[in-house]
């Protein structure tokens, strides 16, 4: 899948892959302003998120590496540097593992080496946290609007403990 993607500034190339219910153009704000005027910053939005909508999110990790694969092939780009928070970073990680000839430079941060002792609480406390989300009409309406209807598969997903424990 072709992912809906910006591309700002001219250089060598650097992917800013986005947190979870974020979009390219709304995380990495200050990073995308202070590295476009010296690098080609792709601010791609990846499966699921704003405008790149697929409801196939059942391999996310894998097709969404296979996504950014097409995409940068799309674009002309040998290989890049990828930066990627949360979500990001995993799919950043499947990208590299699966395309080592893609990356230059991989920097990955929100996410953890090995899963926690508590991890079962932690994924507790994460749904609870999201269904209080989905109650507030303010919150529902701008990821509406930033996403159209499919973020709440998403959700969804993400409160499967499968998803989110690889």
């Amino acid at each position: 899948m072709l992912l809906h993607r910006e591309v700002l500034g001219d250089g060598e190339p650097i992917v800013f892959l986005h947190t979870g219910l974020q979009t390219g153009m709304t995380d990495f704000e200050e990073q995308r302003n202070y590295f476009q005027s010296g690098f080609k910053v792709i601010l791609p939005d990846l499966r699921g998120h704003g405008k790149s909508s697929s409801r196939d999110l059942s391999n996310y990790y894998e097709d969404s590496a296979s996504d950014l694969k097409e995409t940068l092939d799309y674009l002309g780009v040998e290989s890049s540097n990828i930066v990627g928070c949360s979500i990001g970073a995993l799919v950043g990680l499947f990208f590299a593992k699966r395309f080592p000839e893609k990356v230059k430079t991989l920097t990955l941060s929100g996410m953890m080496a090995e899963k926690p002792d508590n991890w079962s609480e932690i994924h507790r406390n994460m749904v609870e946290q999201q269904n209080v989300l989905l109650e507030n009409d303010q919150i529902t309406a701008y990821f509406d609007q930033l996403h159209g209807d499919g973020w709440r598969e998403f959700i969804n997903l993400s409160a499967e403990v499968r998803f989110l424990s690889l």
